[in-house]
């Protein structure tokens, strides 16, 4: 995995699940979205309620609460 977020230029679509991440792999958001950081992406929530809005998630002081969309772009990688 870390391979492919270094070398490719994906988007991924997330889905992370706060209280579950907690209660069964004993992490947080902040370690996903730390690696992401580090490997260039940004980061916007998208608004279940209205996927036309998005707000970007500048750093990791970003509260996270329950089920949260996340699209994570990265520039692209020149060879």
């Amino acid at each position: 995995m870390k391979s492919t977020l270094a070398n490719t230029n994906v988007t991924l679509l997330m889905e992370i699940n706060v209280e579950n991440l907690r209660d069964n792999f004993n992490t947080d958001c902040k370690s996903i979205l730390k690696l992401l950081f580090e490997y260039g992406y940004s980061l916007e929530e998208i608004e279940h309620c209205n996927y036309t809005r998005k707000t970007h998630l500048g750093d990791l002081s970003t509260k996270l609460k329950d089920n949260t969309m996340i699209i994570c772009k990265k520039a692209p990688i020149k060879h």
